[in-house]
């Protein structure tokens, strides 16, 4: 029978990765990825559990890609996921699975801390780098445009290099969603 674990994680100091995220989870002499394993019952037959601290270098990404060993349990307590250009896609508070044998991928543009619980092994990290990010799609973020004339002006700038009706009307769909999907309010 396997013995209960009561920790109190703000007294554990973050560790340098063990190997888990590859030989470039370093930059520059720093560390990408810090740990505190919080249990680690693989001997048992049980999985492992831990915090996870992404720190990307100022102005960078970290990008990871890995394959699930194991179900993983995800949950993010502070910073979050983005995409390519850095735009913020996951937030505190979101969680994730990803069942065993499953590829996936994360870019990481600001300190991220995760709790990731394994049912058994670690994900096989193929991947740990630091990249670029690169130009957001028409040099804008849409989440920024939360005014009306914002959204209007965002759409006068898709319409202008798109001229097919249907394009027209996918963006005047995306950007009625973006407003709470209200159809009643004016795009000008």
């Amino acid at each position: 029978m396997m013995k209960a674990i009561t920790l109190r994680t703000s007294k554990l100091a973050w560790e340098p990765d063990r190997g888990l995220y590859g030989e470039k989870s370093t930059y520059n002499g720093r560390p990408l990825v810090q740990l505190k394993i919080l249990s680690d019952r693989r001997g048992d037959g049980g999985g492992i559990a831990y915090l996870v601290k992404f720190s990307p270098p100022a102005g960078k990404l970290i990008k990871l890609v890995a394959v699930a060993r194991s179900d993983e349990h995800v949950y993010i307590l502070a910073g979050g996921y983005c995409n390519k250009a850095g735009e913020q896609l996951r937030w505190p508070g979101d969680y994730g699975l990803n069942p065993n044998g499953h590829p996936h991928s994360a870019f990481i543009g600001e300190e991220t801390v995760n709790l990731a619980v394994y049912t058994g092994e670690p994900d096989e990290v193929l991947e740990c780098t630091v990249i670029d990010p690169e130009p957001p799609l028409l040099g804008t973020d849409p989440r920024t445009y939360t005014r009306i004339q914002d959204i209007g002006t965002l759409y006068h700038g898709i319409s202008q290099d798109c001229h097919s009706e249907r394009s027209e009307e996918s963006h005047c769909k995306t950007l009625h969603s973006v407003q709470g999907g209200d159809p009643g309010v004016p795009i000008s």
